[in-house]
């Protein structure tokens, strides 16, 4: 299964490039449709570092509670992953996670991504500079993302390789009513070719693997594949209205409003619920208890931690521009 188009159902990789991508593009997309003046983007900072900062300090508190009451120990039938978070822990490092720019520690290991969300984040206003000069250039720009990519990866500067994705998310939000019109001249089938071009090209490092190539040049062309895969995933179901009536339903916006909360929560509980009990070489069991409490405790930490965020950077946010005047 490993092999196969199957195993997007667990592939961690091509999840973080299609939210890389869809991060560029959600916030992006807003300041195409209504703009932003010079007091809504000072504004722009304290709100949307609180509404990423306070949720990322919930959770490292709560992995470090984890921690504590179910030590993390090396176990002898445990998978490389689950034995790396065996590491002692100080100070330094709880701050480290908090903080994230210079990169995080075993503790949450998840929350890696959120230092390439973070960089990205300070870095809009010169994205949004960047993608609305040369307008007709979409392609050109395009180009330089993919060969930046590239260049990360053969040279493993991961800067190169990660914040590109953010970019294409963004020049995608800048072409929205192009692709708009586009959407409305496909027919069914097309819509799809295109469904399972999406999925074939996001699964391509693997893809390539299967077809006998070597992992460095599966690496080297399946990774910036993917990217293009997780592109027309986003174009698809914001799009194809038979897939978008779908995702509106309450358990996928259920899920979606949940996500960054089971995100930030998810990784301690695997851990803890795998050592408790007992690692075997059948993930099953951990799957069956972590899951649903995962989805529980995402819940209560989305009511208690993330929502409430969201509520006082909007007030941040107001509170800066009024001041401003």
């Amino acid at each position: 299964m490993t092999y196969t188009p199957l195993h997007l159902f667990w592939d961690g990789s091509e999840a973080v490039y299609l939210f890389f991508v869809l991060s560029g593009y959600v916030l992006v997309l807003p300041i195409i449709r209504k703009g932003r003046s010079r007091a809504g983007w000072v504004a722009y900072y304290p709100a949307r570092l609180l509404r990423l900062y306070l949720p990322v300090a919930a959770a490292v508190g709560f992995a470090f509670l984890q921690f504590l009451l179910i030590p993390r120990r090396t176990v002898a039938n445990g998978s490389l992953w689950l034995n790396a978070h065996d590491q002692p822990l100080s100070t330094r490092q709880l701050l480290g996670d908090v903080v994230l720019i210079r990169g995080t520690d075993w503790l949450n290991s998840a929350l890696w991504s959120l230092r390439w969300e973070v960089i990205f984040s300070v870095l809009l206003p010169l994205v949004i500079l960047t993608v609305f000069i040369g307008r007709r250039w979409w392609w050109a720009k395009l180009a330089v993302l993919f060969g930046l990519m590239l260049v990360g990866l053969q040279t493993e500067h991961l800067a190169l390789f990660y914040l590109p994705m953010f970019g294409v998310g963004a020049l995608l939000a800048r072409g929205h009513s192009g692709l708009h019109r586009l959407a409305l001249r496909l027919h069914t089938r097309s819509w799809s070719l295109l469904t399972i071009a999406s999925l074939l090209l996001l699964n391509s490092y693997w893809n390539l693997l299967a077809l006998g190539q070597s992992q460095a040049y599966a690496n080297l062309l399946g990774r910036p594949l993917a990217v293009l895969g997780a592109s027309l995933a986003i174009f698809v179901v914001s799009e194809w209205s038979s897939v978008r009536i779908r995702a509106e339903k309450p358990v996928p916006q259920w899920l979606g409003q949940r996500s960054f909360s089971l995100y930030l929560v998810h990784e301690p509980i695997v851990v803890s619920v795998a050592l408790l009990l007992g690692v075997t070489s059948n993930p099953l069991p951990v799957l069956i208890v972590a899951v649903p409490i995962s989805l529980v405790v995402a819940e209560v930490f989305y009511r208690v931690v993330e929502k409430p965020s969201h509520a006082l950077a909007r007030n941040a946010g107001r509170l800066t521009v009024r001041r401003l005047r």
